[in-house]
């Protein structure tokens, strides 16, 4: 039995070059070491003011992401910062969306209220 090995095609040095630019105009790329820390902190926050956490995420482009609940207290408390991303009706109930980002970690926190029509 016999087998030929190919070697893996080199890379072209100018599309990495383009895709580094590409990256850099986006913004600064961040390790997900700290990108935990500020998860933990944001986290931390949230917990001592029992707003319940429904999801996170984390990119190293995008950053981090918390999907948390209780919007009563979390909306009264990142007043400032809020911003409405829309809303959607379902079966009759209309849901506003928010996000804000925490002003001590940057991380964006996103939650749903309910409301009355």
């Amino acid at each position: 039995m016999s087998a030929d090995i190919l070697d893996f095609p080199n890379r072209l040095p100018g599309p990495l070059a383009e895709r580094r630019a590409q990256i850099a105009r986006r913004g600064v790329q961040i390790d997900f070491a700290t990108l935990l820390g500020k998860l933990e902190r944001t986290l931390g926050w949230l917990d001592r003011h029992q707003i319940e956490v429904a999801a996170f995420a984390a990119s190293t482009i995008r950053g981090a992401v918390v999907q948390a609940r209780a919007c009563g207290p979390l909306a009264y408390l990142l007043r400032e910062e809020k911003a409405s991303r829309g809303h959607c009706c379902v079966g009759g109930s209309r849901f506003e969306r928010w996000e804000a980002r925490d002003p001590q970690t940057g991380v964006l926190i996103c939650w749903e209220e309910e409301v009355s029509a």
